[in-house]
C-alpha cells in the first residue's frame, strides 16, 4: 500500500470519529434540560420563574438565601457571594389601628417585616398579631409593656420578657426567635438571658426617626432612611399614623 493510501485511510477514521461525538453530543443535549453556570448564576439573581424552572428541571430543591445579623444590626449574607443588596424593616409598638394598613401597603410592595410587638396590647387588637404571622411577618418580642429594662428590677424584667414569649407561642406556635429591647436598651441580666432562650437581641442600623415630629412630614421621613441607607441597613418604624401615611411612598424610594 503507497503512502498516499495510507493517508487517505486515516482521514476517513478521522471524520468518521468527529461525526460519532457529533452525534453523542446531539444525543445527549437532546435528552438533558441543562443551562449553562453562567445562565443559571444570573438568574437566581434577576427572575424567580426562571429559577423555579431550574430547579423543576434539574429535580433540585430550590436554595434559600441565608442571613444573618452581625453586630452593627446589619443583615448580611452567610455566603460571602449572596446578595447584599436587602435591608430588613422592623416595625415597633403594635398591634394597634395602624396594624392592618400597614400589612395592606407591605402587601403592596410583597414586603415581609418583623413587627416587635408588646403583648398589652393584644386585648386591645385580638387577633391582629395572627393576621401579621398569617401573612407570612415574623413576629418579635418588644417585651409586654415597653419598660426600660435597665432600670426594673431583674424580677421585672423576666416577666417582661417571659409574658410576651408566651403570649406569641399561643399565637404563632412558637417562641419567639427576635428581640428589641424598648428605647433599645438593655441590660446584663437581660442580655444574658435572653441568649439562654436563643433569642437574637436586635436594635437597628437605619430610621425613620419618626419619633420626631419633622418626620411626619413624607420629605424628612424618607430622608431620614435614605440618607444612611447602605447593604443591609435594619430600618426601624413604629405604628404611628405617618409611618402609615408615609410606607408606601418610602418602600418605592428604596426599591429605586
Amino acid at each position: 500500500m503507497s503512502l498516499s493510501k495510507k493517508s487517505k485511510k486515516f482521514y476517513i477514521i478521522f471524520i468518521i470519529l468527529i461525526i460519532v461525538v457529533i452525534v453523542f453530543i446531539i444525543f445527549k443535549n437532546k435528552n438533558t434540560d441543562s443551562y449553562p453556570m453562567d445562565t443559571v448564576a444570573s438568574v437566581v439573581k434577576t427572575d424567580t420563574k426562571i429559577v423555579d424552572k431550574v430547579a423543576e428541571n434539574t429535580n433540585t430543591t430550590k436554595s434559600i438565601a441565608s442571613y444573618k445579623i452581625d453586630k452593627y444590626f446589619n443583615v448580611v449574607p452567610t455566603d460571602p457571594n449572596g446578595n447584599k443588596k436587602v435591608v430588613l424593616l422592623t416595625i415597633d409598638d403594635g398591634p394597634s389601628n395602624q396594624s392592618e394598613n400597614l400589612m395592606a401597603i407591605l402587601a403592596k410592595h410583597n414586603v415581609k417585616a418583623i413587627f416587635f410587638i408588646n403583648g398589652m396590647h393584644d386585648k386591645d387588637y385580638k387577633g391582629v398579631i395572627k393576621k401579621e404571622f398569617d401573612a407570612g411577618h415574623a413576629i418579635g418580642s418588644h417585651t409586654w409593656s415597653h419598660q426600660n429594662l435597665n432600670k426594673i428590677k431583674e424580677s421585672v424584667a423576666l416577666k417582661e420578657i417571659d409574658s410576651n414569649s408566651k403570649l406569641i407561642k399561643e399565637i404563632t406556635g412558637s417562641n419567639p426567635i427576635f428581640f428589641r429591647s424598648p428605647f433599645g436598651v438593655s441590660s446584663t441580666f437581660s442580655r444574658e438571658y435572653l441568649k439562654k432562650q436563643n433569642m437574637i437581641s436586635m436594635n437597628w442600623s437605619g430610621s425613620t426617626k419618626d419619633w420626631e415630629k419633622s418626620a411626619r412630614d413624607q420629605k424628612v421621613f424618607i430622608n431620614n432612611v435614605i440618607k444612611d441607607l447602605h447593604p443591609g441597613t435594619t430600618i426601624l418604624m413604629h405604628e404611628h399614623q405617618w409611618d402609615t401615611d408615609n410606607l408606601d411612598a418610602l418602600l418605592t424610594e428604596i426599591e429605586k
